[in-house]
């Protein structure tokens, strides 16, 4: 499918509303696009950007092209502010799942992102936008996490493997490195479909891939794929 083709993502934002209070809840997500603020914005479109014209492009995910290609498969959810990250983790998993369950067609498209903003504070036990606190954080809700039916993952724009200086391992990196803290959640059903082979092959050939470039090509086009001047039609 010819790039300006590809559908663009669902985008979500949390509304607290009075309404939501007097059901006895802080809020809840909101699917209108067209009151995303410009932030907000500027979160769906560059973890966009990076999915299509980065993570897809040297195919570092066998799902990516097929999530960016089908309608509704991809859905980006901008984190709030002095929300309880673990309480929105919890609600885009338990949203992904009830979009596989409601499409089970779509179900090994469908991949949803937690975006949280650097411009906002999320939590006041932890730096998200700190690598190893991030990092740290996320292993306990992975440790924690009681949704079988979804898979979680991390992704950062500080992404460490090894934590060196040495020009393989910076390579390496880019394999789960993201324009914004970020977690993912995706059908276990669906990876388990795909079978052992699959999966235990996605690390080789990433590797692979990644150090068929140099850093600095690697630096050049993640940056080139988080620009604003890549997509310039509104959300």
């Amino acid at each position: 499918m010819a790039e300006e083709d590809l559908p663009k993502p669902l985008a979500w934002k949390w509304s607290s509303k009075t309404v939501y209070a007097k059901e006895g809840k802080e809020g809840d997500w909101v699917s209108l696009t067209s009151v995303l603020q410009q932030q907000e914005e500027e979160e769906v479109r560059r973890t966009w950007n990076w999915s299509r014209r980065f993570v897809s492009k040297l195919n570092l995910c066998p799902w990516a092209k097929g999530s960016l290609e089908t309608q509704t498969a991809m859905q980006v959810f901008v984190a709030p502010p002095n929300q309880k990250i673990e309480m929105l983790c919890k609600q885009v998993g338990a949203k992904c799942l009830e979009f596989c369950q409601e499409f089970p067609a779509l179900e090994s498209a469908a991949i949803f992102f937690l975006v949280f903003s650097p411009q906002e504070n999320h939590n006041d036990d932890h730096d998200l936008m700190d690598f190893m606190d991030f990092y740290d954080w996320f292993t306990d809700l992975e440790d924690n996490w009681e949704m079988e039916d979804i898979i979680i993952a991390p992704f950062h724009p500080q992404w460490q493997f090894g934590g060196g200086t040495d020009e393989e391992l910076l390579q390496l990196d880019f394999e789960k490195k993201s324009p914004y803290p970020t977690v993912t959640f995706v059908s276990a059903t669906a990876v388990e479909r795909a079978g052992t082979a699959v999966t235990e092959q996605i690390s080789k050939h990433n590797e692979q891939v990644l150090l068929e470039k140099s850093l600095e090509e690697l630096k050049e086009m993640w940056e080139e794929s988080l620009s604003a001047s890549a997509v310039k039609e509104d959300f």
